[in-house]
């Protein structure tokens, strides 16, 4: 359905619309509303909306947020809901009375860790990192109390369980997998 001056992408039943003006945009907007009706459907109210992907705000579609720059480039990492769902599904694996050994709980996790990083591979590296980062203070929060210590994990356990120490417990590495596929894709193996 790619008219003159626009783009669609679209996903089972989600689409994204990419022109290059908004007059191109009300356009094409009208043109899918009609052709939505004379199939008997209908575009969904507050999900339907026209938005710049240039410059901050962007559009999330399909579990990622978009956003593109005024010279050309953009970006896109996991939308605030995937990374809510993921720290959701995380927290059930990692909440600090959790008995067994570290490795077994790091062994638990790592294929939620794994499939994530298969959907959201393609995102800046920083939102890699992040969830990296989040997962390693929440297991430092289990040693801490193990360890009988109140409070919120300090330097402390930063220094006696530092990041090199999760990969000898078998730790998959959100921010370490991305490296390696983008070195793969860019043909350095």
């Amino acid at each position: 359905m790619a008219q003159e001056g626009y783009e669609m992408v679209r996903y089972a039943d989600d689409a994204v619309v990419c022109c290059r003006t908004e007059t191109e945009a009300q356009k094409a907007l009208a043109e899918i509303a009609a052709w939505t009706e004379l199939a008997g459907l209908k575009l969904h109210p507050t999900k339907t909306r026209i938005v710049s992907a240039v410059g901050k705000g962007g559009f999330d579609f399909l579990g990622y947020h978009f956003e593109r720059y005024q010279n050309g480039s953009g970006m896109k990492w996991p939308r605030d809901k995937s990374r809510k769902k993921l720290r959701d599904k995380l927290r059930e694996k990692l909440h600090r009375g959790r008995s067994g050994s570290i490795a077994d709980t790091i062994t638990e996790i790592n294929p939620i860790l794994k499939g994530w990083f298969g959907y959201f591979k393609f995102s800046v590296p920083s939102a890699m990192k992040d969830a990296d980062q989040w997962v390693r203070e929440r297991v430092r929060q289990i040693v801490r109390r193990r360890h009988k210590r109140r409070g919120i994990v300090k330097r402390r356990e930063r220094i006696e369980y530092p990041n090199r120490w999760f990969e000898t417990q078998g730790f998959y590495s959100l921010e370490k997998a991305q490296a390696k596929w983008i070195q793969s894709q860019m043909g350095h193996h």
